[in-house]
Parts: structure tokens; sequence; C-alpha cells
């Protein structure tokens, strides 16, 4: 499914602890993966379109920021909880982008079966 538009709740952003214990670089670096995240095949995972982790050096020149510094915001990121890690392939993601994304798709399949609600 195409996403037009990436559903962004601003009282979410600022009310998040965890993400807001991270350096404004570190926030920006955040958004800039749910960018990339939100045209995944995978919706809500930082990965390549095959299904495959980004590299450091592909997350790097998609972000247009140094290889050092994905590795650095990565982990600031990390330490503070705000991406999941899938266990099997080391995959950074967005839980609330996963979980919306789940929720959409139960949507639409209820609404090609006449409505009802999936939930």
């Amino acid at each position: 499914m195409k996403w037009p538009f990436l559903k962004f709740y601003t009282r979410d952003w600022q009310s998040d602890f965890e993400l807001r214990m991270c350096s404004l670089e570190a926030r920006g670096f955040w958004f800039e993966c749910l960018c990339i995240m939100h045209s995944a095949k995978r919706r809500g995972y930082m990965e390549t379109p095959q299904g495959k982790p980004l590299t450091d050096d592909q997350a790097a020149r998609l972000i247009g920021t140094s290889k050092g510094d994905v590795i650095r915001l990565r982990e600031e990121l990390t330490e503070h909880g705000v991406p999941s890690i899938e266990e099997e392939t080391g995959i950074m993601y967005c839980r609330r982008m996963v979980k919306d994304t789940i929720k959409a798709e139960k949507c639409s399949a209820a609404g090609r079966k006449n409505g009802g609600s999936p939930l």
C-alpha cells in the first residue's frame, strides 16, 4: 500500500520522554529515519527495498550525513529506547509506525468486505 502522507502526531513527539532525552541532532536524525521508514517496503522499518538492513553508508547517503554521525546518533537513540531493533535481522524500526500500518491494513481489508470494525 502506498502512503501519500506521513501521520505525525506533534503532541506525541513533544511528550515522548525517551525522545526528549536525546539531543536535537539525534531527534532530527530520527525524523529523517521516519521519512525513510515511511517509504520502506515494510513501512516502519529502516531497510532496503529488498528487505535487508540499510548499511551505515547507505543511511548516511540517504540522510545526507557521515557514516560516523549515523553510528553515533543511532546509538544515542537506541540508548534512550526510541527505536526498536528487530531481533532476527537487526533492522531498526518505529513501533508506532508499524502499529499504525497494521491497523490501517486491517481497516482496509474490513472495508473491502463491506465494512465493520476489524479491531
